[in-house]
């Protein structure tokens, strides 16, 4: 088991991990990942980096983290947190956390956010925040068209 940098030779493994754990993967995935690799990402962003697990040489999972210019500098949002459905349950994510988190403390990030979704589609979800150490920091609710709200959690690294 190892956590890699994304990289060129990488990403299509990593959008591969990201339709396989959500069933699909859209323009937007396909860019963010893309613009994290280059460096025109440092006008818009305090950070944009991404994460591979891989397991025997296949990814298996990808994790990132980014914030805007406008943000402040010590906190980053979690971005696509995704393992592959097949490896789901087995501690995987935690591994990729923790390599974020170790990341994170690197480039000065003291806050780690993640949000979720009120729906109990997301319930998996913020179990694993909270067995990861996040704390609920706040919400909005009603957020999304179905009236569904959006939570957000935090950790202190």
């Amino acid at each position: 088991m190892r956590v890699v940098p994304l990289s060129d030779s990488n990403i299509r493994d990593a959008l591969d991990v990201i339709k396989d754990a959500f069933g699909d993967e859209d323009e937007e995935e396909v860019e963010i990942l893309r613009f994290s690799l280059t460096l025109a990402k440092k006008k818009l962003f305090n950070c944009l980096e991404f994460l591979v697990l891989e397991r025997s040489g296949e990814a298996v999972g990808v994790m990132g983290m980014g914030a805007m210019r406008y943000e402040p500098a010590d906190l980053a949002w979690v971005l696509y947190p995704a393992i592959m459905e097949r490896f789901q349950g087995k501690g995987y994510g935690k591994i990729l956390m923790g390599g974020l988190e170790r990341l994170a403390k690197e480039k000065g990030i003291a806050r780690l956010y993640a949000d979720t979704s009120t729906t109990p589609d997301d319930e998996n979800a913020k179990r694993f925040y909270e067995r990861c150490g996040f704390v609920k920091a706040g919400g909005i609710t009603p957020y999304f068209s179905d009236g569904s709200g959006l939570e957000y959690r935090m950790k202190k690294l």
